[in-house]
């Protein structure tokens, strides 16, 4: 499948399932940003999958007002 133009945030992107599912959306063309708590992680998912189509950002969805 295509998924060019295509923009996908996925939260806990950092290992198991978001991280294949993330994999696979790169793959297939999507723009990603990866979110989660361990910049560590985020940053070598990116390193891992070595894309300009895919970002991280740090943010711990369980801090939100």
């Amino acid at each position: 499948m295509k998924l060019r133009c295509t923009k996908v945030m996925i939260t806990c992107g950092g290992s198991g399932i978001r991280k294949a599912i993330a994999k696979r959306f790169v793959q297939d063309g999507a723009n990603v940003v990866i979110a989660g708590r361990s910049k560590e992680k985020l940053k070598n998912v990116c390193d891992e999958i070595n894309s300009k189509n895919i970002n991280y950002i740090e943010w711990d969805i369980a801090k939100l007002s």
